[in-house]
């Protein structure tokens, strides 16, 4: 009974701490389970250092009453951290579009400055949104730097996941799989823009007006 005492707690020490030598066992992964995109979580891009976040506007579409004071960071409604993003908008019923996004790479780097998001595959993009109603309906996607930008079809509308417009905040989860496949979609293993978000009239029909709308806590989940 002793010999098998002795060897069990052996085997028990050689399972635990593997051969003497070895290399330790590397971990699963190499990603955290919270990715953030535009939020303060510790674990994410860090805007402005390997990351941008922009804009894009086109057709009669804008940021209203101009870029500066219609696209801001808001202290005082937000769901996490210090600050939201706030966007006003105005984008018409033909070829208009307002939006904002965060890539990977600082301004001006090329397509081929992207990022490995294949851990995230099973995963989902998780965002905070307040909209007014004004809005009608917004758009969210991502796409791979394979992709040439404004081809992508990495794209769904938020009203296809719930989205209110009642000028309050509400939590939006979307399954990364529904960006992800053959090209012109998302290949996650080359990700160039991490999140966009905004009106476009071929998407979202436009917008009733001037319509505001909040961004918070964005983050790729695994």
């Amino acid at each position: 009974m002793k010999h098998s005492k002795l060897l069990f707690i052996c085997l028990s020490i050689f399972v635990l701490t593997g051969c003497e030598g070895e290399d330790p066992i590397p971990p699963d992964s190499d990603m955290p389970d919270i990715f953030g995109i535009f939020s303060e979580r510790p674990d994410g891009v860090k805007l402005d250092i390997d990351s941008y976040l922009g804009v894009s506007f086109g057709g009669g579409g804008n940021f209203v009453p101009n870029i500066d004071a219609g696209f801001i960071d808001d202290e005082n409604e937000l769901k996490e951290g210090s600050k939201s993003k706030r966007s006003s908008v105005n984008v018409g019923s033909s070829g208009d579009w307002a939006l904002w996004f965060v890539q990977n790479g600082l301004e001006g780097t090329s397509d081929s400055k992207v990022k490995d998001m294949s851990e995230y595959s099973k995963g989902s993009l998780k965002f905070w949104v307040k909209c007014e109603p004004k809005a009608q309906d917004l758009l969210i996607k991502i796409r791979s730097g394979n992709v040439d930008a404004g081809t992508e079809t990495s794209i769904v509308n938020l009203s296809n996941y719930g989205l209110i417009l009642d000028n309050n905040w509400h939590d939006y989860k979307i399954s990364i799989s529904d960006f992800e496949g053959a090209k012109p979609k998302a290949d996650l293993s080359q990700i160039k823009v991490f999140f966009v978000i905004g009106c476009s009239s071929g998407d979202t029909g436009g917008t009733d007006g001037d319509a505001t709308f909040w961004v918070d806590d964005v983050r790729w989940v695994k």
